[in-house]
């Protein structure tokens, strides 16, 4: 039996001081593949940033 074969993205989910919930949605994947090779995540005080590459 194969493995099922999706579209969809990543979503980053995170609460801030236990009370706000925020959601961030970056990066995809197509047939279970992601189509980059890195997702690096900063958290900050007032945002999250997402920085995706591939390797040389």
């Amino acid at each position: 039996m194969g493995y099922a074969k999706k579209d969809g993205s990543y979503v980053l989910e995170y609460t801030k001081g236990g009370v706000e919930k925020f959601e961030t949605v970056g990066g995809y994947y197509s047939n279970g593949i992601s189509l980059l090779d890195f997702m690096r995540i900063k958290i900050q005080k007032d945002t999250a940033l997402i920085d995706f590459g591939t390797y040389p």
